[in-house]
């Protein structure tokens, strides 16, 4: 779950000129360069506002809790992104430390029966991870009442995770269902959490390696031919249902709008609720790990 609200903060890729190597011609080529995010709240805006990434060390200052991230973009092409997120941690195995995250910038504010489609692509490995190492793979929706709420704030009503990956991590609140969307097979958590303006927040986990979502599992669904365990929980003030997957998803492709009908028809979370919000990365409890996303896009169409 994600705890930082998205603000209009952007760095500037440097560029490196070179000169051809031929006397009587000068030839510049631009090689783009993205920032190695090391600070709490530092991130990198990405693709002329398609994205923003995250490094959101959110939950590094409890006490007893000590540990380093480091986030980093590789690539961008059209509106496909790579990143990379390098961290070890220790300390209160069942709090999360952290949600390096892409969050999408476009076509957000609109209300679920306005959405036609969400598709979205997300190919991912941990190139390096501990044996006992506790995380997700997680995406983070958000829902408001109105259209340019925040995530994880006063103004959020739903958080809605999907979880491709669980190493003994889980949602918050309780399993209200299973389900199938998109073809897939989803558990469904919905939990409740603090805050004063948020209604809902939406998770959708593409990996839970045994970690537990926050709350309770409610159901079982079969959302896009896929198994998943539904979880609900409340974190702050607003409910947070948690999707995870019965096996890691390390490639997804997917309409994330069958989440929302599945939601309306099973939960009675209203269609008039606007997305605000659409975050894809990690949440570390503890140990290290280097989760690599050789290739990920999102859209709202």
């Amino acid at each position: 779950m994600v705890k930082f609200t998205i603000v209009p903060f952007f760095l500037i890729l440097s560029g490196v000129v070179s000169a051809s190597p031929t006397p009587a011609k000068v030839g510049v080529s631009l090689e783009k360069r993205f920032n190695v995010l090391t600070g709490q709240w530092e991130s990198e805006n990405i693709g002329n506002g398609q994205y923003i990434l995250f490094n959101n060390l959110w939950g590094k200052d409890q006490p007893g809790t000590s540990g380093s991230q480091t986030t980093e973009a590789l690539s961008y092409s059209g509106t496909t992104i790579s990143w990379k997120t390098q961290y070890s941690w220790s300390g209160n195995p069942n709090d999360v430390k952290s949600y390096a995250n892409v969050a999408l910038l476009k076509a957000l504010g609109r209300q679920l029966s306005a959405i036609k489609t969400v598709p979205t692509t997300w190919r991912w490995t941990y190139s390096a991870a501990a044996s006992d190492l506790v995380a997700n793979v997680s995406y983070d929706l958000w829902l408001s009442n109105i259209p340019n709420g925040t995530a994880a704030s006063t103004t959020s009503t739903y958080e809605i995770m999907i979880w491709l990956s669980n190493r003994r991590a889980g949602p918050a609140g309780s399993q209200v269902a299973t389900t199938t969307i998109g073809g897939q097979s989803w558990k469904v958590f919905k939990g409740r959490t603090a805050s004063t303006t948020s209604t809902y927040e939406i998770m959708i986990w593409l990996s839970n390696r045994r970690a537990g979502p926050a709350g309770s599992q409610v159901a079982t669904a079969n959302i896009g031919g896929q198994n998943w365990a539904v979880f609900k929980g409340r974190v702050q003030t607003w409910d947070v249902y948690s999707f995870v997957a019965s096996s890691e998803l390390t490639n997804y492709n997917a309409d994330l709008k069958p989440f929302f009908t599945y939601l309306s028809s099973s939960h009675g979370v209203s269609l008039s609720q606007y997305l605000v919000a659409l975050q894809a990365g990690t949440e570390p409890f503890q140990k290290s790990g280097t989760l690599t996303t050789t290739s990920y896009t999102a859209a709202v169409n």
